[in-house]
């Protein structure tokens, strides 16, 4: 028997090991590659992470935290992630890659900690089934490899509560208490909706204990408390008291002034279509629809029997871990639903809940009894059915619609869903109540069949995502941040939100401001020594809206391609009101560009030959000199340019597609057949790495079925204009 025991102890740690092995290679492969387009339907992928190691960054560059002293972001200065970027950046240096490992060790470091809580309360077998079913999410995997604060969030409310679960002595209710008050406070403040989890599980301890136990449970609950008390007050004085308007300031823009009231509770209608259509946008669910279906048949599963004791005083199942799991995800649905700005990012633990869940519900199926008798449903779980039917009607019929273009709403069409809710609510209430023994196919048998499905499902979908991604990672934020480094004379400082992100390959200044707040500095550039803003489409409306006068004097230098973001440099230095940043002169390659738009082409080609023969890995060098030289008809200098250009930022579509249009262009007045060629595989290229790039696209096709005498006809081809 013993060594039977330890056969299957060693192949259960073989089985651990395998799985988080092959979960830390998928989320470690290329580190320092972008994030994959669409991978969120915001920009804050790109502009976000990079503000929470930025003063590490400055530390590990120049021995200062705040190289320009920034009271407005003494939140992420105190914060986790500072902590432990300094500490990668003095291990490893500053870059891309560096910063990217500090988000994977949080993320990667909160799925082992939630799966060894998962082992421990619920089951081996529905750990093991958790590390399944996650290895492939394509939203933890690229989410988890950005130093995102709620990373660091989940990190330390997983520790409190692996602490609780693992260790069975009182005192170690005091160093939880600790990490979950680290967790809010120096991790993410919307982190207290843990609060509601934790609670209830303490809450849980009192109204359990024996009179024998009194005094220790409550001990428990009280080291727990003082744990996260003291965190509560070290932040005070350490964070809040010296710096009060900026924190206050900073938590109240960020909870109501950026994104105004809530518009789940501006009426009973949209609290509903707010609690049906959650998730969605942000695409949670719509990258695991099968995990959240069996997340709401696990909520339904736990409130049935957890009733039912109530009702019946019968023995129940339910542990207090498995209690814990189905408030955290109820918890943070129903308190991020409400809002109107719900990006992804905050609903990361809901993707550790559900898979959590989906194993718990995934092990109870593949243990199920071969056989089945009804039993008398608690009033109460009618009333909790219902709305998780609801929820999972409109998330069904919504990808529905959208591949038959259907255009329905929750508005026009609340009333049917609602009925059609009613209705299997209704029939799975009779299937609890009469179900009687099946003779024909064995439940078990049943069960472990649709077990097996999901796992291949889910996993066959997930590993195609991943797979198409691992074929054409880009690199453009590495590259263009090295480039701008060279672009940029000594003294220059960059602002707007994709500064912090282009300045991690580099040693320029940078101040973090994102535009479109509620009440814009009028002071900002006056108070700042900003040179250069980055902005994006929308920043760049909003810049100028706020600071007109400013951005109508400003110099737009070149505009970057990021992803398939575009995001254009300017030059506000000389027009800001700041000493410092009207005192900066401008480099050779700024003054090249300058010439060139001024039409004084050998003053400009003199400054960028002058920068080259100091930078040669510049591909914006390279790229200016490639479309002046095509501009004036040198077409050999502009085709070695141009394949300079590539070879110091190879995955940049924008580059490829340039030399694939200069390739059209030279087939066109030559009608070599070899240039067709080119043009084709450089088109292909870009493709590869812009797959929905419409634009390119058509270019592509239309080089492709013409000619050259029928591409010299339309002049105004799409790719020209």
């Amino acid at each position: 028997m013993t060594d039977k025991l330890i056969r299957s102890f060693s192949l259960e740690l073989v089985a651990v090991f395998v799985l988080l092995s092959l979960i830390a290679t998928v989320r470690f492969y290329q580190l320092d590659a972008d994030p994959p387009v669409g991978v969120s339907v915001s920009s804050d992928v790109f502009t976000d992470p990079p503000q929470y190691t930025l003063n590490a960054r400055n530390y590990a560059t120049s021995g200062q935290f705040e190289t320009i002293k920034d009271p407005r972001r003494v939140v992420f200065l105190k914060s986790v992630v500072t902590a432990t970027a300094t500490v990668i950046f003095t291990l490893f240096g500053v870059g891309v890659y560096q910063s990217h490992l500090v988000g994977f060790l949080y993320s990667f470091g909160s799925l082992v900690l939630f799966f060894l809580f998962l082992w421990r309360s619920t089951g081996k077998l529905s750990a093991l089934l958790f590390l399944v079913l996650i290895s492939f999410n394509y939203n933890q995997i690229f989410y988890g490899r950005l130093p995102f604060l709620e990373h660091a969030m989940t990190f330390y409310s997983f520790l409190s509560l692996v602490l609780i679960v693992w260790i069975k002595r009182v005192w170690v209710y005091f160093p939880a208490g600790i990490s979950l008050g680290i967790a809010i406070f120096f991790g993410k403040a919307i982190g207290g909706i843990f609060l509601i989890p934790f609670g209830l599980y303490l809450l849980s301890l009192v109204v359990d204990r024996t009179e024998r136990a009194e005094r220790k449970t409550v001990l428990k609950v009280s080291l727990f408390a003082v744990g996260f008390l003291a965190i509560v007050i070290f932040w005070f004085f350490f964070t809040y008291l010296p710096m009060q308007s900026e924190v206050s300031g900073y938590f109240g823009e960020q909870a109501f002034s950026l994104y105004g009231t809530p518009d789940g509770l501006s009426s009973f209608d949209q609290f509903i279509k707010h609690i049906v259509d959650f998730g969605d946008d942000s695409e949670l669910f719509p990258r695991m629809r099968v995990v959240g279906f069996l997340g709401g048949l696990f909520i339904c599963w736990v409130s049935f029997w957890a009733l039912k004791k109530k009702q019946e005083g019968e023995q129940t199942t339910i542990s207090r871990e498995l209690f814990f799991l189905a408030t955290m995800i109820v918890a943070w649905y129903i308190v991020l639903m409400i809002w109107n700005y719900r990006p992804l990012r905050y609903q990361l633990p809901l993707i550790y809940g559900f898979y959590g869940a989906a194993g718990v519900i995934l092990q109870q199926f593949w243990l199920a009894k071969d056989e089945w008798k009804g039993r008398a449903v608690p009033i109460l779980f009618y009333f909790i059915l219902f709305p998780i039917t609801l929820i999972v009607v409109y998330k069904t019929f919504n990808p529905v619609a959208d591949s038959y273009s259907l255009g329905y709403s929750w508005t026009e069409r609340r009333f049917i869903f609602a009925l059609i809710a009613l209705v299997l609510s209704a029939g799975v209430i009779v299937l609890i109540r009469h179900a009687k023994s099946y003779s024909f196919l064995p439940l078990r048998f049943t069960a472990r069949g649709l077990v097996l499905v999901v796992i291949i499902s889910t996993l066959t979908i997930g590993v195609l995502d991943y797979t198409y991604w691992s074929q054409r990672p880009t690199f453009t934020i590495r590259d263009t941040s090295r480039d701008l480094g060279m672009i940029l004379n000594k003294g220059a400082v960059i602002s707007g939100p994709f500064a912090p992100m282009l300045s991690l390959e580099n040693d320029l200044d940078c101040v973090i401001h994102m535009f479109g707040v509620s009440e814009p500095d009028s002071l900002l550039f006056q108070k700042f020594p900003i040179t250069h803003l980055l902005l994006d489409q929308g920043n760049e409306t909003r810049a100028d809206r706020d600071y007109h006068d400013m951005m109508d004097k400003s110099s737009h230098m070149l505009t970057y391609h990021i992803g398939n973001k575009k995001v254009r440099l300017f030059r506000i230095a000389g027009n800001t009101g700041n000493t410092q940043a009207d005192s900066y002169e401008p480099s050779l390659m700024e003054i090249a560009l300058d010439m060139y738009q001024k039409k004084r082409i050998q003053m400009g080609n003199e400054a960028a030959q002058r920068f080259l023969s100091k930078y040669p890995e510049s591909f914006t060098g390279h790229l200016s000199v490639a479309t002046m030289a095509e501009t004036y008809d040198q077409m050999e200098v502009a085709h070695r340019a141009y394949k300079k250009a590539i070879e110091f930022s190879p995955t940049n579509y924008h580059l490829n597609a340039m030399l694939a249009e200069f390739y059209k262009k030279m087939y066109i007045a030559s009608e070599d057949e070899k240039y067709k060629e080119q043009g084709l595989y450089w088109f292909e290229q870009a493709l590869t790495f812009a797959p929905t790039a419409i634009g390119l696209k058509s270019s592509y096709l239309e080089l492709k079925d013409n000619e050259a005498w029928e591409l010299k006809e339309d002049t105004l081809s799409s790719s020209q204009q």
